[in-house]
């Protein structure tokens, strides 16, 4: 999922930061920021899916929709500008 969200809070991201409200384990599939550029940030996210699209955390994932997402030094509160599901088994 690609996300837009002020460059500010964009320049604390790095790829590898993981979703703070998740517990992590080794194996673990949890929300990890994937890349981060400028406002431009991609989230790898266990969203699952409905037969009305997709959910992470209690929250509708649509384009033009928002995102909560939490590391250990940001909140991220942006805009879905994109969201494009990949094979799980391909992260891992």
């Amino acid at each position: 999922m690609r996300t837009a969200i002020a460059p500010d809070i964009a320049a604390r991201l790095r790829a590898g930061d993981s979703d703070s409200q998740v517990p992590d384990y080794p194996g673990a599939w949890i929300g990890r920021v994937e890349s981060s550029s400028g406002a431009d940030i991609v989230l790898r996210l266990p969203a699952q899916q409905f037969s009305n699209g997709w959910k992470y955390r209690s929250q509708w994932l649509k384009v033009n929709g928002g995102i909560r997402f939490e590391t250990p030094t940001s909140v991220i509160n942006g805009t879905v500008v994109d969201i494009a599901p990949v094979d799980r088994s391909a992260s891992q």
